[in-house]
């Protein structure tokens, strides 16, 4: 591959939206620039809606992050083999997304305890019982969902450490996207951040 045709992802510093798709780009061995600004404004005439993340690859310029995830994992077959298990990846990711959202929305006390105590309990006792007994969360094996999961799975352990302790399904699924070896080199070697 070629200096010209590495795909260019621009973000802030951070990990942030960028970060799925740095880890799908790592999964599936692709050499990429990780291109790290702390000012968008020399860019603002790419970006399509004035926000980063910014994928440039092959011609392409894609803004937000969950096409440009949804373009990357089509295209490195992370996508499952059909569009039915496509449909599946996706339907998991966006209920990652969503609560996501949750998450942020907490701002109050009162708030923060309701996460805790009765929306997160309910989320991950959803992701539990889509993911079963398989491996991973699409029947034909590993997919940018399950990269999603574990990103979610990753930052919630990081905040909240028991967490998963009631959720042996997942705990086991986050060790397992954690040991895959290009996932686990890039979370050793990747920039130290904040966020």
């Amino acid at each position: 591959m070629s200096a010209q045709a590495k795909p260019v992802l621009t973000y802030f510093n951070g990990k942030g939206r960028a970060e799925p798709a740095r880890v799908i780009l790592a999964e599936a061995g692709v050499d990429f620039v990780d291109n790290r600004l702390d000012d968008i404004t020399p860019i603002k005439d790419k970006l399509a809606f004035g926000q980063v993340p910014l994928l440039e690859h092959d011609g392409l310029q894609l803004v937000q992050s969950m096409t440009i995830c949804r373009y990357l994992a089509r295209l490195h077959g992370l996508y499952g083999r059909d569009v039915k298990e496509g449909a599946l990846a996706d339907m998991i990711v966006d209920g990652v997304n969503d609560l996501n959202s949750v998450y942020r929305a907490a701002k109050t006390d009162e708030q923060k305890a309701t996460l805790l105590n009765e929306t997160l309990p309910k989320w991950l006792g959803y992701f539990e019982k889509l993911l079963g007994q398989q491996e991973y969360f699409v029947p034909s094996g590993f997919t940018y969902a399950d990269i999603m999961v574990y990103l979610l799975n990753a930052f919630l352990l990081k905040e909240h450490p028991t967490i998963l302790d009631k959720y042996p399904a997942l705990k086991a699924h986050h060790d397992r996207v954690a040991s895959r070896p290009r996932i686990a080199h890039w979370i050793k070697t990747r920039p130290q951040t904040n966020w």
